[in-house]
């Protein structure tokens, strides 16, 4: 969209909050959480706290890529966008501010405390000052891809080709679940149970019921002339041939 921060400044700076606190920016909430589980990782395995670090700093990347081409640069967009009423802002710019200060007012790991003993690692700097500038890299490398230099993505795009592609397109998990899982379901619901049990069997019990129904009245119908003479000969002939039955059978006592 772009160019929204003059536009619905409220949401702009509601998101700003979700943005500071998300990236690890200190000294805010998420700063304190990511660097609380790196320095636990780096206890328990190097090699963890560096895949860590770099995830960290993917996610500092897209969470900017996504408020600089939303809020920052020129409207793209064709309609005319406007702030939300104060019933929807209002519980979202609550949120955003404890995002940001929230570890500060409540202190959680006290109230954790008898579910999550706390943990004391040993002190070392370096390993926040790490994570710290794995966040301002990605920051920075999305303000100079997507406000700087926009044209810096395209080349990305093209000189990484398929992979690329594959990023782009979720490694085609989406394809692959729908071409192994939903066409078969789709094709074996139509041709077992829509066209087998339902059209075959449910329909053709139905169909035929009244298949039948419609011979038998047209049978029947036969019978049904409107001559009173034709009435009274058929009553004549039932009655004779009832008679005739008694008689076979010995007579009736």
């Amino acid at each position: 969209m772009g160019g929204l921060r003059k536009k619905i400044p409220i949401t702009f700076a509601t998101m700003c909050c979700a943005w500071v606190a998300i990236a690890g920016v200190p000294p805010f909430s998420g700063f304190f959480s990511k660097d609380a589980i790196l320095v636990a990782a780096y206890e328990h395995s190097p090699a963890i706290y560096w895949i860590g670090v770099f995830t960290a700093g993917l996610t500092a990347f897209y969470v900017s890529r996504a408020m600089f081409l939303t809020f920052f640069g020129e409207y793209r967009g064709h309609h005319h966008p406007h702030e939300s009423p104060a019933v929807m802002w209002a519980p979202l710019a609550i949120l955003g501010l404890l995002s940001l200060g929230g570890g500060l007012l409540f202190n959680v790991p006290e109230f954790l405390k008898s579910i999550f003993p706390a943990v004391h690692e040993a002190e070392n700097p370096m390993l926040m000052y790490i994570s710290v500038a794995a966040g301002a890299i990605g920051i920075l490398l999305a303000a100079v891809m997507y406000l700087w230099q926009p044209s810096m993505s395209d080349a990305m795009a093209r000189a990484f080709g398929p992979l690329y592609k594959l990023v782009y397109n979720k490694y085609f998990v989406d394809e692959i679940y729908g071409a192994t899982v939903v066409k078969p379901l789709i094709g074996g619901s139509r041709l077992l149970l829509w066209r087998g049990v339902d059209a075959g069997l449910i329909d053709g019990i139905v169909n035929g019921v009244g298949s039948r129904a419609r011979d038998v009245g047209s049978l029947l119908r036969r019978f049904q002339s409107g001559n009173i003479r034709s009435y009274a000969t058929w009553v004549l002939a039932g009655g004779v041939a009832v008679m005739l039955l008694m008689g076979l059978a010995g007579g009736v006592r």
